[in-house]
């Protein structure tokens, strides 16, 4: 990535960019000589270093009667991503409320491959470490899984260790191995019900079909529709 790219990402204007990467490269200077090396007229910097400071990027040294400006460490931009990533999740959050504050279901259509990527890159980027979703799987689960899941689903997956149960059937089981947090039923093969190519998934509030011949997502957002669909699922799964 980038430079300036990385910069603007930890919420540097433009100007505010120049004057920082400036100050690193020529160490301690004045107002003077940092509207020079940046390119930009005094007023300009005389703008931007206060909003530098704010951000506990630079910060100011008094020698004489002259005042030269200092670069903090670029380790400090870690500090400013993270705490602009926790004001982001914030706002997804307060925007995810507003969306479902009338109770009505929420449904939403995807295609092609990317918009099947799309909805289990949801499942596992949305739910907190350690928590669990539900999932009908179709016998063609590992020639799907190359096809439609995301590059860093299992490491985001992994990495959460996330829970899940899983029902399908006896060709679908040969193809995985048996993992701790993953727990399976299987289908009698004269009830199979999973030669049609279709996966649902179902996790916090929301219930996702996805269908892999019309390569095709339908995602349900309601409360008591997943609560729902999760009690039939636990219910079959208690049978099997």
């Amino acid at each position: 990535m980038d430079i300036s790219d990385a910069l603007k990402l930890a919420g540097l204007t433009k100007q505010e960019s120049l004057i920082y990467k400036g100050l690193l490269e020529s160490g301690p200077e004045t107002v003077a000589v940092i509207a020079r090396n940046a390119g930009l007229h005094r007023p300009v910097v005389y703008k931007f270093l206060p909003r530098l400071q704010e951000k506990g990027l630079i910060h100011e040294v008094k020698k004489g009667k002259s005042t030269y400006f200092v670069a903090e460490s670029p380790d400090k931009l870690s500090y400013l991503f993270d705490s602009m990533t926790g004001q982001f999740k914030d706002a997804v959050s307060e925007l995810k409320d507003l969306q479902t504050k009338d109770g009505k279901p929420i449904v939403k259509f995807y295609e092609g491959k990317e918009g099947i990527r799309g909805v289990f890159y949801d499942m596992v980027s949305s739910l907190k470490k350690g928590e669990l979703y539900y999932r009908y799987t179709s016998s063609r689960g590992r020639e799907n899984d190359e096809k439609y899941l995301p590059a860093n689903y299992r490491k985001i997956r992994d990495s959460k260790k996330l829970e899940r149960f899983v029902i399908s059937n006896v060709k679908r089981a040969a193809q995985k191995k048996p993992r701790m947090e993953r727990a399976m039923r299987l289908v009698p093969p004269e009830f199979d019900l999973f030669e049609d190519d279709v996966t649902l998934l179902m996790y916090q509030d929301k219930v996702a079909y996805i269908d892999y011949n019309t390569e095709t997502a339908t995602v349900i957002q309601n409360k008591m529709i997943a609560i729902f669909q999760i009690k039939i699922f636990k219910l079959l799964y208690s049978r099997l």
